[in-house]
């Protein structure tokens, strides 16, 4: 029994410094490579690392606490839930589309109104991540007066600048812009 015990401990402790460095190499190369699946890998192995630490725990304390198990196996599962749920929050989120950083928004509002004074009400940014694949979904607002040839070719026009200088697939919804106070909230 002893025997058993001293085995489960010391393949718990392997387990844990093999999934923590697992971990750490994983998250650095899912950070630098901007991939989503390999940061969730990384996340996979903390927890198998938290959940052998757990067991060791349990192991530990099993001779003298007889209910050890039981809460063991709560906190493993918890942890479990609480992984798969942090794994698809950042997965959806990408998908579904995130707040654009505040910098990147300053950076594509000069860079509009450079090209076109008129535009206003810049709003409703999202970037949506497909793997290396990020577009960028924007609503501008643009004078009433003008006519569908000219709105669409600005359209087109700010969006390929977007694409060159930002390197993202962008997509512009244009709204009529019909009362002044709009525009001062843009240029403001």
């Amino acid at each position: 029994m002893a025997e058993d015990l001293y085995k489960v401990i010391l393949e718990g402790w392997l387990s844990i410094v093999i999934n923590v460095m697992l971990f750490g190499l994983k998250y650095w190369a899912g950070i630098k490579s901007g991939s989503v699946a390999m940061v969730a890998d990384a996340w996979h192995h903390r927890s198998d690392a938290i959940a052998s630490g757990l067991i060791v725990i349990g192991a530990l304390s099993g001779a003298y606490l007889w209910w050890i198990d039981g809460v063991m196996g709560i906190f493993v599962s918890a942890l479990i839930l609480y992984a798969t749920y942090d794994i698809l929050k950042g997965a959806v989120s990408s998908l579904l589309g995130e707040k654009v950083d505040p910098v990147l928004e300053a950076e594509i509002k000069n860079l509009i109104k450079a090209i076109a004074p008129s535009v206003s009400c810049l709003h409703h940014l999202h970037l949506h991540r497909y793997g290396d694949h990020i577009e960028l979904s924007l609503h501008i607002k643009l004078p009433y007066e003008m006519n569908l040839k000219e709105v669409h070719d600005l359209a087109t026009i700010l969006e390929e600048a977007i694409r060159i200088e930002m390197k993202v697939e962008p997509t512009i919804h244009v709204e009529p812009l019909i009362e002044k106070e709009e525009a001062r909230r843009f240029s403001g």
